[in-house]
């Protein structure tokens, strides 16, 4: 299989003049900083290998980190909302199976893990259970 190619940080300017010239909307970059890293992203590797050996491997990547990113946003926006109704309550993160076993199996979920010490309950989105609670309330 030929090594993937991946855009510069040129090329993703041009694009993106192309697309104000073709569709309108405002001039400018908000933060170069954030398309350098989404740009660095897809190239990730440890000990000379690509964390993402093929494009399916890395586009599976990216939706566990999107689903995860939303779902830990949620659950920090309304912490502190739901602290303060119910100050004993444990509160959870709910994921789906798919996501606990494969997104805390890396380094980036096991991070979160640890940083946020979060309380997990683990449910089949299809026969609509409950199948672990991490810690055991």
């Amino acid at each position: 299989m030929n090594e993937p190619l991946f855009l510069t940080l040129d090329e993703v300017l041009q694009l993106h003049a192309e697309s104000l010239e073709h569709f309108g909307g405002d001039e400018g970059i908000r933060d170069i900083g954030l398309i350098e890293s989404a740009i660095a992203t897809p190239r990730q590797g440890f000990g000379g290998q690509s964390l993402h050996p093929s494009p399916p491997s890395l586009c599976a990547w990216r939706f566990r980190v999107h689903d995860l990113e939303e779902a830990l946003g949620q659950y920090l926006l309304y912490l502190p909302f739901l602290r303060g109704q119910e100050p004993d309550r444990r509160l959870y993160l709910a994921i789906p199976r798919e996501a606990a076993q494969s997104m805390f199996e890396e380094p980036i979920g096991r991070g979160v893990l640890a940083e946020y010490n979060l309380r997990l309950l683990v449910f089949d989105p299809f026969k609509e259970v409950v199948v672990q609670w991490m810690p055991i309330p």
